[in-house]
């Protein structure tokens, strides 16, 4: 009878030791649905943020896209309005010559219509001078009063 009260309380205890040890399995094991429950959790967190970081990422290439393509029309504009300065600053300079030389071309004409002028000048002079000598020419009061 002691031997089989040993026996039970043995049995017993090596039972309580069991659902003890199972428990703390059991309460691990919850520890570990836990931990699962919020590594998935944080899995699924970091999946939502890499696609809208993906999406930040596409837009950005996007506007990457446009912001070249305009700076490729600026730089088209910019080397159009470069060429259309070289034309203009073309057009100033001929125009400039060209002014330039109608100016010298006109000067000299007048240069050459004074001379003409003052030749005629000392022309009509002499030929005055000649009339006067020759009694040729007759003063217009002493004409006006002979009438």
């Amino acid at each position: 009878l002691y031997k089989a009260e040993g026996d039970r309380r043995i049995e017993s205890q090596e039972f309580t030791s069991t659902i003890a040890s199972l428990n703390k399995w059991r309460a691990r094991f919850r520890e570990l649905e836990r931990d699962q429950t919020a590594f998935h959790e944080r899995l699924r967190q970091s999946e939502d943020e890499q696609e809208s970081l993906r999406s930040t990422l596409q837009d950005a290439q996007a506007a990457l896209q446009t912001a070249r393509r305009e700076h490729d029309v600026l730089v088209g504009h910019c080397s159009e309005v470069e060429n259309l300065l070289k034309i203009s600053d073309e057009c100033f300079s001929q125009l400039e010559k060209s002014k330039n030389g109608e100016i010298s071309a006109l000067e000299n004409r007048v240069r050459v219509l004074q001379n003409q002028l003052e030749s005629s000048r000392r022309e009509l002079a002499d030929s005055l001078g000649l009339m006067e000598k020759h009694g040729m020419l007759v003063d217009a009061d002493d004409e006006a009063s002979s009438t």
